[in-house]
């Protein structure tokens, strides 16, 4: 493990550059480690880089042009040398090189366009240089032109355009206190007046790219660091490095789950301010950030990589990514992938994990109808197992139109995740945490459930955790591919014999990342309330009182008066309220929920809200001017456990009723099929249901919508029943007559389907009646009495 607070910078190329250094935590080691710098991966055998950059002369398809090219971490020798001359004349020469265990790997190219600065976001492949390949569509002339200008000037420099890395590794932050913060309001603010004419940071492919592009920029992110004991400045310097890096990671990752949701046109809008602090010697994921600019070519290198082509041509990348057991007996040997793309013959090519070639770049003149650019293919992948005795898997056909395409170890069939404990309060480590009272916790257990492939029996299995920094791994190695994302609970078993429950937790999953550090549950929460105006009504007052309850832990309830909010939209359709709930509690997020009661006073009646509930993984209450809201609630604690190892709930709403069989299919699973041109799914939620549960579970909660004048809450339903025994059963006929569904026991029908709901129900938002004066808060009195 590095230590942050042990470390320096060296010189070298005659001190025209320099280059990082860590030392290891354990100075019995004798370890250091170099951060590595990117540059241009080269040709085999050859000095021409893996770049080409290709303009199209007729821009018929949409684009002018595309650039690709491959970039890699590498350390030079002559930086090397320079470290060691260095350590050698500090008294450190039998010290010796180690290599960085990353957790996640990022890599952006950030260019100029038009005078405004882009980033694009790979995903690298986390084996040796950390391989990564980019295509740039470059979609107007004069973008071309830009890109011509940037790699070639005759003799050869450094270009304007760079590439960075952003990686994480476990270390201590020693000596220093964090914080950091986002706030919601100003980056919705930021969405609406910055730039109107594209979504700026939520868009789905490049969410992380436009969060760190635009959240310092916009002042929605603050970051603290409060040093216990002196440090330099330079650790200074580091550490306010590693806070935004981790705070631009923890907003994207809100802003892909809003996006997912799609409880609104825009994803930002749906999220939620937060502040996440950070203590002394807590284990954390550490940013190590390397960048450098890419390099200009001279006349030589520039004839064989610049090239013109009558019409656009059709370029893909597919990668290996992420760790697939190479070095175990489980893991993958080798994946040969083919493509089919009209009027060209298929192509195959054969990738390796951990070295020689692990990507390639599909490039072939593109299919045209009329003046239409066809951008979709197929591929389809065969797996080698390094056991000879197992026969390699080929998988379906699949249809995509994506540029990049990253075979990921959950498509070929391997999970395997660490969980690291951080900061928790162990009673084996009682000095450590005397200031935090006298309850301790004596163990932490993991129940992990694996989300296995169809036709492979299921299980969930559970380990503990005693001491924090302790590892404790997951392992599952299919011959079949499965879902990235994982479930798992939590039980923190305390010295006082109680317990802590965090039930269940959904991760998602990174390509190439597969490290989750546990903290301690209790944790600071802030709670917003926002209205969006979707209609001619005149909402004028809010009047409202929340509860925040967990039934899993200790029947823990909270209470909030908000202040009167005096609802003023002038001239915008989307506003924030200014008093914020923020508290302390247990963050239970699919385990606890939100209750309100409460009044909205239009401008000729009002509305009552009667125990209206949110489920605690969202942290806002979004009233709408012109639609109804009801809650409904999913009681699950009839499933057959002995037959069922789990079960996937998929709720949404469409803009339209229509649902074509393969959107069922592409709705219930994933990863089946990976573009498709059916309604949107609004308002969507997820459900994963554990058979871990020793006491009674909260029921779910599941907001519907409608217009005033629509008569029923209609939504879509999919359940999913994962049998023990690998296979899956679904609901067929699902009725509800109420806002209030029992999970039967077992599913009925071996077919994928979704049941459309349409649901004639009151909502928790009561008719209109009689308008009263708001005087006082609490106070009120009825100005008019029609009904």
């Amino acid at each position: 493990m590095i230590n942050i607070r042990n470390s320096q910078i060296v010189t070298y190329d005659n001190g025209n550059k320099n280059i990082t250094v860590y030392f290891d935590f354990d100075d019995s080691l004798k370890k250091y480690y170099i951060v590595p710098i990117p540059h241009l991966v080269k040709a085999t055998d050859s000095d021409v880089p893996v770049f080409s950059l290709t303009k199209y002369k007729s821009n018929k398809g949409g684009i002018n042009g595309v650039c690709t090219f491959d970039v890699e971490l590498y350390v030079p020798q002559d930086a090397l040398n320079a470290v060691k001359d260095a350590l050698q004349r500090e008294g450190k020469g039998e010290y010796v090189q180690g290599q960085f265990d990353w957790v996640s790997v990022n890599t952006f190219f950030k260019f100029i366009l038009n005078g405004e600065e882009e980033f694009i976001n790979a995903v690298p492949s986390m084996y040796g240089q950390n391989r990564v390949s980019f295509v740039v569509l470059l979609k107007k002339d004069e973008d071309v032109t830009t890109f011509i200008n940037a790699f070639h000037n005759g003799s050869g420099s450094v270009s304007p355009f760079s590439i960075q890395y952003d990686m994480t590794s476990l270390t201590k932050l020693v000596g220093i206190r964090a914080s950091v913060g986002y706030n919601a309001s100003i980056a919705i603010e930021w969405q609406r007046t910055y730039r109107t004419e594209k979504d700026t940071w939520g868009n789905t492919k490049t969410v992380l790219a436009e969060v760190k592009k635009n959240l310092k920029q916009s002042g929605a992110g603050s970051v603290l660091i409060d040093p216990v004991e002196p440090v330099s400045d330079e650790t200074k310097a580091r550490v306010q490095d590693w806070a935004w890096t981790t705070l631009e990671k923890m907003v994207s990752d809100s802003v892909a789950v809003a996006n997912a949701a799609a409880t609104s046109q825009d994803p930002v809008e749906s999220t939620g301010s937060f502040t996440q602090n950070y203590q002394e010697n807590e284990v954390i994921e550490w940013s190590v950030n390397s960048s450098d600019n890419l390099p200009m070519f001279d006349n030589s290198i520039w004839n064989k990589v610049y090239h013109e082509v009558d019409l656009r041509q059709l370029v893909v990348n597919f990668n290996l990514i992420g760790s697939l057991a190479s070095d175990l007996k489980e893991g993958v040997e080798k994946v040969e992938i083919t493509v089919f793309y009209p009027s060209v013959a298929p192509r195959t090519e054969t990738l390796y994990p951990t070295e020689g070639k692990n990507n390639f770049t599909y490039q072939v003149p593109g299919n045209f109808e009329g003046d239409d650019f066809n951008t979709y293919y197929e591929y389809k992948y065969k797996i080698y197992f390094k056991d000879s005795t197992l026969q390699p898997y080929q998988s379906e056909s699949i249809k995509s139109n994506l540029t990049i395409v990253s075979i990921t170890p959950a498509m070929l069939g391997i999970q395997s995740i660490k969980f690291t404990a951080t900061n928790v309060p162990f009673t084996t480590e009682i000095p450590k945490f005397i200031s935090k009272g006298g309850v301790t916790v004596e163990r932490l257990i993991v129940d992990f459930y694996f989300n296995r492939p169809e036709g492979v029996a299921n299980k969930t299995e559970q380990k503990e955790i005693k001491s924090n920094d302790e590892v404790i791994t997951f392992n599952s190695y299919y011959m079949l591919p499965i879902e990235n994302s994982y479930v798992y609970k939590l039980t923190y078993i305390m010295s006082d014999r109680t317990q802590l429950v965090i039930d269940p937790v959904r991760n998602f999953g990174a390509d190439n990342s597969n490290t989750v550090l546990i903290n301690f549950p209790l944790q600071d929460i802030t709670f917003s309330l926002y209205a969006r105006k979707d209609g001619k009504e005149l909402l004028e007052v809010v009047l409202l009182d929340a509860e925040y309850i967990d039934t899993q832990n200790s029947e823990i309830k909270l209470f909030k008066s908000f202040e009167p909010w005096e609802v003023d939209f002038k001239s915008k359709t989307f506003i924030i309220d200014d008093d914020k709930w923020n508290f302390r509690a247990v963050k239970n997020p699919d385990g606890a929920y939100y209750r309100f009661n409460g009044t909205l006073l239009y401008k000729d009646y009002e509305v009552d809200i009667n125990d209206y509930l949110i489920q605690a993984n969202q942290s806002n209450f979004t009233i709408y001017t012109d639609r109804e809201q009801a809650s409904l609630l999913i009681d699950w604690n009839n499933v057959d456990w002995k037959s069922v190892a789990n079960v996937e709930i998929t709720l949404f709403q469409t803009e339209n009723g229509s649902m074509s069989n393969d959107r069922i299919l592409k709705v219930l699973h994933p990863n089946k099929l990976e573009s498709l041109a059916d309604p949107k799914e609004v308002n969507k939620q997820t459900y994963p249901l554990l058979s871990t549960a020793s006491t009674k579970k909260p029921r779910l909660i599941y907001n519907v919508t409608r217009k005033p004048e629509d008569p029923k809450f209609e939504y879509w339903m999919g359940i999913t029943y994962n049998q023990n025994d690998g296979t899956k059963l679904y609901l067929e006929n699902v009725k509800m007559d109420k806002l209030l569904y029992t999970l039967p026991p077992n599913g009925n029908s071996p077919k994928a389907q979704l049941a459309f709901v349409t649901l004639d129900a009151k909502s928790n938002m009561a008719l209109k009646k009689a308008r009263r004066e708001v005087t006082e808060k609490g106070q009120s009195t009825v100005i008019e009495s029609e009904e």
